[in-house]
């Protein structure tokens, strides 16, 4: 009976333990500070943004998007879901995404910058979610309260990229660069799906494995 006891009892450490480090990881992945997904990851598959290369029919389309951080923190990583555009040129698969700073309203000095080459997958129904991951170098703090900007580009002539709609209301400023700078699409409209994750404060995991241990004690008086 008290080796019952004791197997149960480990059996329970072991849940609260592998609990404990799930949420570690979590944290050390990366706090949202900005997250515009529905549940699952899921989006709207039939709505996109379109950034272009110069030598497409639209030209040179650069796409930008405001958000405004809940958090003061270092940046950690910027997750968005983009796909080549169907029915293109598909010899350029190039992407570049910038994390910007603002400037009167508009897309500012570049913070950060990420440039993907022959990573996007054509676009197909349904298509992977979310499709990149844009690290940070620990250099770049954002403050809670301010204004900044996700934009994407590409200098692939042919590249058309789409960029998708979300599906929770989250709403932007829009604006485009056509090659002769920023201009103001909309003032108000359902931005693409995009989350910004801020490095954890030390408390945050201080406080996560305090909880755990907690946890493990009601365990063991249970």
């Amino acid at each position: 009976m008290r080796a019952k006891a004791i197997h149960v009892l480990l059996g329970k450490v072991i849940i609260s333990c592998v609990l404990v480090a799930s949420l570690q990881s979590q944290a050390i992945a990366g706090v949202p500070t900005y997250h515009n997904y529905d549940t699952g990851w899921n989006h709207n598959q039939y709505v996109t943004y379109m950034a272009t290369g110069a030598n497409t029919s639209y030209g040179l389309w650069q796409q930008a998007f405001d958000f405004t951080p809940a958090d003061t923190e270092t940046f950690h990583s910027l997750v968005l879901t983009i796909t080549l555009g169907c029915g293109y040129d598909y010899v350029d698969n190039t992407a570049d995404v910038y994390l910007m700073a603002d400037s009167d309203g508009l897309p500012g000095t570049v913070l950060d910058t990420w440039h993907f080459e022959d990573t996007l997958p054509v676009y197909s129904t349904p298509h992977p979610r979310p499709v990149l991951a844009c690290y940070g170098d620990g250099q770049v703090t954002l403050t809670a309260g301010q204004r900044y900007w996700i934009s994407l580009g590409t200098d692939g002539g042919n590249s058309v990229i789409s960029w998708f709609q979300n599906t929770t209301g989250y709403s932007s400023k829009w604006c485009r660069n056509e090659g002769a700078g920023w201009n103001v699409i909309s003032s108000n409209i359902t931005s693409p799906v995009f989350r910004v994750n801020l490095v954890p404060e030390p408390m945050t995991l201080s406080l996560l494995a305090i909880g755990g241990l907690a946890l493990i004690r009601r365990q063991r008086r249970g």
